[in-house]
């Protein structure tokens, strides 16, 4: 990835931390990951090298899929030791990488939106569907055909579209299945953010590098709805 000094425009290489045409320090939007050692951009969740998350952990029980207290070494659900490697499910391994896969997408799909801008004329609301999810959102969104995806492991189905307008404003819409077992309240609390009430869905929202985000769950989805314009919310709705 290219960088450049934000005082004067000048290419840095990244081993530089003074920009070598006006000595101003050069400021990265990276941090490093601290279990693979990779260079991931500030704000996000999960590494994109690893799925390991930046940030604390929450631990689920292996057996039934109960929500743990720090410190609990058995589940006092069912009995089962929290570490018991050979009995470890689904919702212990794969969880957090579900929602990874989901929040790394929007960073990266959103990211490529913000340089496409077409031109469509004023239009009346749009009906979109992501995966099984109905959507209205303004009519003056394009779709980006690139940010269409669709995914199926983890025991769970991940669907993803993307949208811009003229102005450069976008739209990005992720949901995924939630698998047997898995309560999607903890998931979503557990990605912290502030409650609050958006297009027509209780849910979490956070702020992220210029990007503002609203997660919820809806007939058995957990959903992801980022935009660049924090005004956009106001003009969509989720119609389940």
């Amino acid at each position: 990835m290219e960088e450049y000094c934000k005082n004067c425009g000048a290419k840095v290489t990244p081993d530089e931390d003074f920009c070598p045409d006006c000595g101003s320090k050069i400021e990265r939007n990276t941090i490093t990951c601290e279990n693979c050692g990779a260079s991931i951009k500030k704000g996000m969740k999960f590494c994109t090298a690893c799925g390991n998350p930046t940030g604390k952990s929450v631990n689920f029980c292996p057996g039934c899929g109960r929500k743990l207290d720090q410190g609990e070494d058995y589940c006092s659900e069912c009995g089962t030791h929290t570490n018991d490697t050979k009995n470890e499910s689904f919702i212990k391994k794969n969880q957090k990488v579900i929602v990874a896969a989901v929040m790394v997408v929007v960073i990266l799909i959103v990211v490529s939106l913000v340089a496409m801008i077409g031109t469509t004329p004023e239009a009346e609301p749009q009906n979109v569907e992501v995966g099984s999810t109905n959507f209205i959102i303004p009519g003056d969104y394009q779709i980006d055909p690139s940010s269409i995806d669709v995914d199926y492991k983890y025991q769970s189905a991940t669907f993803a579209k993307g949208w811009v307008n003229s102005n450069g404003d976008t739209i990005y819409i992720g949901t995924l299945t939630v698998p047997y077992g898995v309560d999607a309240q903890d998931v979503l609390s557990s990605e912290g953010g502030s409650h609050k009430s958006m297009i027509g869905y209780d849910g979490y929202y956070t702020e992220e590098d210029g990007f503002y985000n609203f997660a919820f769950e809806t007939g058995g989805y957990i959903c992801v709805v980022t935009v660049s314009n924090p005004q956009t919310f106001d003009n969509i709705t989720c119609l389940g």
